[in-house]
C-alpha cells in the first residue's frame, strides 16, 4: 500500500461487528501507524476490582455508552503524543466525540480527520457476533467460527478463545439500537467537517480490506 501524502486521524466508523477492529488493525500495519482501539482500551481499564473498573464492566456489559468523563481521558492519554498518523477506532460513537475530534484537529492536538464508514446489514452484523471469539493471549481478532469445536485455540499464539462478554445476544441488540439512536447522528456529524469514505463491509475479512486499500490510494 502507497503511504498517504500526509497524516491523518483516519476514524474507522461502522455498528457493532462491522468489522472495525480487524480493519482498522489491517490498516495501521499497513500504514505503519498506530491502531488506537478504544474499545480494547476501555477493556483493560474495566479488568480488576476497583469502582472505576466495575462501573466500566459493567456498563459495557449492558451495551451502554460510558460516560465522556471516563472515555475521553483514556483516548487523550492514547493519542496526544502521537507525532504521525494514527487509525482511530471506537471514538466517534456519540455527538458530542465527534464534536471533541474536530476540536482537538481544529488546535492541531491530533491530524486532520478522514472517517471510514464500515456499511453492514444489521442481520449479517447479528450472525457475525454469534460466531465471532477473540484470543485471550495475544487478543488476535480474526477469528469467525462456526462450531464450537473450532473455538479452542489461537492458530498464532497458541492462547485460548472465548467470546466477548459484551457479544451476549441481547447486549448485542442492545448495543444496535444504541448505534442507531446515538452514532448515526454522531455519523451524520463527521461526514459535515471532514471526508467520510463509505465502505461494503460485506464479505470476507481479505475482501473488504481490499476495498479500503483502493480508498486510501485512489
Amino acid at each position: 500500500m502507497a503511504k498517504l501524502s500526509k497524516p491523518y486521524t483516519i476514524v474507522v466508523v461502522g455498528p457493532p461487528g462491522s468489522g472495525k477492529g480487524t480493519q482498522a488493525n489491517r490498516l495501521a500495519e499497513q500504514l505503519g501507524w498506530p491502531h488506537v482501539d478504544v474499545g480494547d482500551l476501555l477493556r483493560e481499564a474495566s479488568r480488576g476490582q476497583s469502582e472505576a473498573a466495575q462501573t466500566i464492566r459493567s456498563t459495557m456489559q449492558r451495551g451502554r455508552m460510558l460516560s465522556q468523563s471516563v472515555v475521553r481521558p483514556v483516548v487523550e492519554a492514547a493519542i496526544f503524543e502521537l507525532k504521525q498518523g494514527l487509525i482511530l477506532d471506537g471514538y466517534a460513537r456519540q455527538v458530542e466525540q465527534v464534536e471533541i475530534l474536530k476540536d482537538w484537529a481544529n488546535k492541531g492536538q491530533i491530524p486532520p480527520l478522514w472517517g471510514l464508514q464500515l456499511d453492514v446489514p444489521a442481520a449479517e452484523i447479528i450472525e457475525r457476533i454469534k460466531q465471532r471469539r477473540y484470543c485471550t493471549e495475544c487478543r488476535h481478532k480474526d477469528y469467525l467460527v462456526t462450531d464450537t469445536a473450532e473455538a479452542v485455540s489461537c492458530v498464532r499464539c497458541g492462547g485460548h478463545l472465548v467470546k466477548r462478554q459484551d457479544d451476549a445476544t441481547q447486549t448485542v441488540t442492545r448495543r444496535l439500537d444504541t448505534y442507531e439512536e446515538e452514532t448515526k447522528p454522531a455519523i451524520t456529524l463527521l461526514k459535515k467537517i471532514a471526508p467520510v469514505t463509505v465502505i461494503d463491509g460485506r464479505g470476507s475479512i481479505d475482501e473488504v480490506a481490499a476495498r479500503i486499500e483502493q480508498a486510501i490510494t485512489d
